[in-house]
């Protein structure tokens, strides 16, 4: 069994419509285990067995939202 990570994303022009459409397209991909987004601070958040930011992009592209970048665990602030 893979261990699984935690990974950070920023992504703009969410809306909850949007979000709904990236959580589908993102729990087709098995490596994923949980999907958090978090609306008003454009902040997505995965657990998963790899880095999976090119599903997300695809993701993002489906859901009309645009992917901004990666965040490293010590650059978060909440």
């Amino acid at each position: 069994m893979a261990r699984h990570k935690t990974f950070y994303y920023l992504v703009d022009n969410m809306n909850p419509e949007r979000v709904e459409t990236m959580k589908k397209a993102l729990r087709t991909v098995p490596d994923i285990e949980s999907i958090t987004i978090k609306t008003s601070q454009g902040m997505v958040e995965i657990i998963a067995s790899r880095d999976v930011e090119d599903s997300l992009k695809i993701a993002c592209d489906v859901a009309g939202t645009t992917f901004r970048t990666k965040v490293k665990k010590g650059k978060i602030r909440i």
